[in-house]
């Protein structure tokens, strides 16, 4: 299809209509799922449905064994564990490979 505002408008309209019929067969879905549940399947509906508190990150493990609910403490967990890389390499001590040595280029335009 050719970008014009006909077509944008036919696929908005389409992607609203998608979105509506995603969202009306969730709900279906749910309703059916809380209808159809019993005494051994409430407690699954429960976890669904109740809120979290704290902004929904569970506790977590640090490195002794401790769990923490306190936020700051997650927070240096998660930089922690994702951002900062311990490494025994000691890099200043290889030497560089020779094909790395600096090489000037020629201008890529004329001067007038």
């Amino acid at each position: 299809m050719a970008p014009s505002p006909e077509n944008a408008d036919r696929c908005h309209f389409w992607n609203t209509k998608f979105r509506e019929k995603v969202t009306e067969l969730k709900q279906q879905h749910w309703r059916s799922f809380l209808a159809s549940t019993d005494t051994t399947s409430v407690f699954q509906a429960f976890q669904f449905t109740k809120p979290r508190s704290g902004g929904g990150i569970l506790p977590l493990k640090d490195s002794n064994g401790t769990v923490t609910s306190d936020k700051e403490e997650q927070a240096k967990l998660l930089f922690a564990g994702t951002s900062v890389v311990n490494s025994a390499c000691d890099l200043e001590d290889i030497p560089p490979p020779a094909s790395s040595i600096f090489v000037l280029y020629p201008p890529s335009h004329r001067r007038r």
